[in-house]
């Protein structure tokens, strides 16, 4: 598919259509409600015969809702490639057309016009707009964060549905691709975090899946995964990448995962899990720390912890929490390790 919307002169995009079987032109748009076009034979100032025309445009007061009320369109694994491929697309929504092409975004409302160009870029420009490696990169994840949100019918499509825009990445970035990841960007790419385990209460309702899709190492392996593309990038020199293999079933290299391993060479501390209190408006919220040195480093499980009481060496019953896959942020590691925070062992 990936080759069919690049080649393609424009991409009509029915973001009101929850299938194929469903029409889009059947909604009404603002402007078939106001009165026709006015015009009249018009002289100029130098006696020029001209037409002088007019025409009522709606004013738009609100831009196609997002959220729960997103268009179908958007809602859905496979259609994210449609916007992201295409070199032009018009995207008919239920109050307004959308236009992207490779130098510019807009809809009919003026809501994108008011969005920062860099904003606007990741959220709309087509990966055939990007040149550089970094770039491509940077798009990669943001592209990621908006496609683990969407349905997929079967899961195991979590990596085949996005194989098309891993297929151009891959052609700017000459990188191999292992699980979701790129190799030569791999440190950052372990950096994404389960999207609803921001606190201690919404991550007790997630939980492993239930039959394999990818590795733990791999956004893919949950239902939901972020990454920050706001922060500033650096390099993570304190992590290595020593070893990589990945299995395929089939002959798509950048589809279904039959499994895949990483080793790495890093940084290390002993630490205690700990649980921090603080208040945010009218609600208390609780999350996971790690003590590092004088510091504290915030702690991203990879899904819920099983909570147990026990009893510690001094003989007070505490609260403990054990995860199956637990992972603290890299590049939180690495900046503990640029600023000289001890105790740190090698391993391999």
């Amino acid at each position: 598919m990936a080759s069919i919307y690049r080649d393609a002169h424009l991409t009509l995009a029915a973001a009101t259509s929850g299938a194929a079987t469903e029409g889009f032109l059947h909604y009404g748009h603002l402007a078939a409600e106001q009165k026709l076009p006015f015009w009249m034979e018009w002289k100029t100032h130098s006696g020029q015969q001209s037409t002088l025309g007019a025409r009522i445009v709606p004013a738009l007061t609100t831009h196609t809702p997002a959220g729960d009320d997103s268009p179908p369109l958007s809602l859905r694994g496979w259609t994210l490639q449609e916007s992201k491929l295409s070199r032009r697309v018009l995207t008919y929504t239920r109050e307004e057309l959308w236009w992207s092409c490779l130098g510019e975004s807009a809809c009919e409302c003026g809501t994108l016009d008011k969005l920062q160009e860099e904003e606007k870029r990741l959220e709309f420009n087509s990966f055939y707009s990007i040149n550089n490696p970094q770039e491509a990169y940077k798009n990669w994840y943001y592209t990621v964060s908006e496609y683990t949100s969407r349905a997929l019918t079967n899961p195991l499509d979590m990596l085949p549905a996005i194989s098309g825009i891993a297929r151009v990445v891959q052609d700017i970035t000459n990188s191999q691709y292992i699980a979701g990841l790129w190799l030569d960007n791999f440190i950052f790419g372990l950096t994404w975090q389960a999207g609803t385990l921001h606190t201690i209460k919404s991550s007790s309702a997630a939980l492993a899946l239930s039959d394999y899709r990818a590795p733990t190492f791999s956004w893919a392996s949950v239902e939901r995964a972020i990454y920050d593309t706001i922060g500033h990038w650096f390099s993570a020199n304190s992590c290595t990448v020593i070893e990589t293999e990945s299995k395929v079933p089939g002959r798509n290299p950048l589809g279904q995962v039959q499994s895949a391993s990483v080793t790495l060479r890093g940084l290390i501390f002993k630490t205690t899990l700990q649980i921090e209190y603080s208040f945010f408006g009218i609600h208390d919220i609780s999350s996971y720390v790690v003590p590092c040195a004088d510091t504290k480093l915030t702690f991203y499980p990879d899904m819920a912890l099983e909570s147990f009481e026990a009893i510690n060496p001094d003989g007070v019953t505490e609260r403990l929490s054990l995860g199956h896959l637990c992972s603290y942020s890299i590049l939180d590691i690495a900046w503990a390790a640029a600023a000289g925070k001890k105790p740190f062992a090698t391993i391999s």
